[in-house]
């Protein structure tokens, strides 16, 4: 791949922790997470969401990002990346490249959906995590490397998660359904998942503090509420607000995690970075007490673990959260064990029969993408409309039949007696 010194010349060679901002220990730190829950189908499809907003919110969030060093993004589902990835040019993907090797896009969780924790077979989970970390790995190298999970949509919260990211050597966890209550601020909401004695697993876990929206009157999304010359004052005087009552709730660690966004938001990414552009303006102008920033998961957690402070242990999970979507449609359940069984058993009988890849890969991919678009939380939950569910069930039909041809070329491979 040949890539132009003209767009390159300039990169900083900083992603990860690298590229994390200046954090003060003497003022209040208000990190501003600017992202989009992007549901892998809810009440659409999964096509219909990424033809009706997925492509437009992830390629105006690639224009905005290029229009301001200091502004940083927060992409989660990598099933949805990778179906916009396979269609730009050689040229937007270099824009790509650089945004993230400057820790300016940043990658969390890295699966292909955020997973249900419920009722998705743990086969799967680690599946699905592998599809999307595999593709980051790939297409990006190590500064794409996630380092920090975003369970923040599923319907309660189990142990295997955190152990499974702690084996996985996650740095923390971010979990909001479950520790937390619909409505409710959160208090103590950080604490070390002791999630597996027999292995070991413990990792710091962070709840969101009021879901995973932002502040009430700071969505920003088709220019509603935007902070103004005229307003600039007074929204950030109450957003600090807002972020101090937060500190205090989880310990006065002078470090604020704010989600900015929400579900299939920053179609209008320009309206979301000019407003608060002007927040982190105002703050500086006139708020010495207060570092507001753009910064990211990796970098709020990288902020926290330099405060050196002993968290308290819990070995408890947080699954009664919602319990009615255990046994929802069952079918699609039944449905999705029966796929994922014949899925397993046309890669080991592929490697048995030894069969090239290349007579095999469209056949697999194909099973693995719907096998691994089962597990998000919207969908083996049953947790969608009819119509949604309907999509589901043909998914699963079509991987299944593609596992079916790859054990029949496994099957044509064997000697006859």
């Amino acid at each position: 791949l040949c890539i132009g010194a003209g767009l390159w010349g300039g990169v900083s060679g900083k992603c990860g922790y690298d590229a994390c901002p200046q954090t003060d220990p003497k003022k209040l730190n208000i990190h501003l997470i600017a992202h989009s829950h992007d549901d892998v189908g809810w009440m659409e499809t999964a096509d219909g969401y990424y033809d009706n907003a997925i492509n437009q919110i992830i390629t105006n969030v690639v224009k905005e990002l290029e229009k301001n060093a200091e502004r940083r993004f927060t992409q989660v589902e990598i099933y949805y990346f990778n179906r916009w990835w396979s269609g730009q040019t050689d040229e937007r993907r270099d824009v790509v490249r650089k945004l993230v090797a400057e820790g300016r896009l940043v990658f969390t969780n890295g699966g292909w959906t955020v997973n249900d924790e419920g009722a998705a077979h743990y086969n799967n989970i680690i599946d699905q995590l592998t599809m999307g970390l595999k593709f980051l790995n790939q297409t990006f190298g190590q500064c794409a490397h996630p380092k920090v999970s975003w369970q923040i949509d599923p319907f309660g919260a189990s142990l295997e998660m955190p152990s499974l990211y702690a084996q996985m050597g996650f740095d923390a966890h971010v979990v909001n359904r479950g520790p937390s209550i619909w409505g409710k601020p959160v208090e103590n909401g950080e604490f070390i998942w002791d999630a597996s004695r027999d292995l070991n697993t413990k990792i710091f876990s962070t709840v969101l503090h009021l879901h995973y929206n932002s502040p009430n009157g700071f969505d920003f999304e088709n220019g509603q509420n935007a902070v103004t010359d005229g307003n600039a004052e007074q929204k950030v005087k109450d957003f600090i607000n807002n972020a101090n009552n937060w500190n205090k709730a989880y310990g006065n660690t002078n470090h604020v995690l704010v989600t900015m966004g929400m579900d299939f938001e920053y179609k209008t990414a320009n309206t979301w970075f000019e407003s608060m552009d002007r927040m982190v303006k105002e703050a500086k102008a006139r708020h010495p007490e207060v570092n507001l920033m753009y910064s990211t998961p990796n970098c709020y957690v990288k902020a926290v673990n330099e405060l050196n402070i002993t968290f308290e242990e819990r070995a408890v999970d947080y699954l009664s959260y919602w319990v009615g979507y255990y046994s929802n449609r069952p079918a699609l359940k039944y449905q999705d064990r029966i796929t994922n069984n014949i899925l397993q058993a046309s890669k080991q009988l592929s490697v048995l029969a030894r069969l090239d890849p290349l007579n095999t890969r469209a056949y697999m991919d194909e099973a693995s993408n719907e096998v691994a678009v089962m597990t998000h939380h919207d969908a083996i939950t049953g947790t969608s409309p009819q119509a949604t569910a309907d999509d589901y069930t043909s998914r699963l039909q079509s991987g299944y039949a593609a596992s079916k041809r790859v054990i029949q070329k496994a099957y044509n491979y064997c000697p006859k007696q």
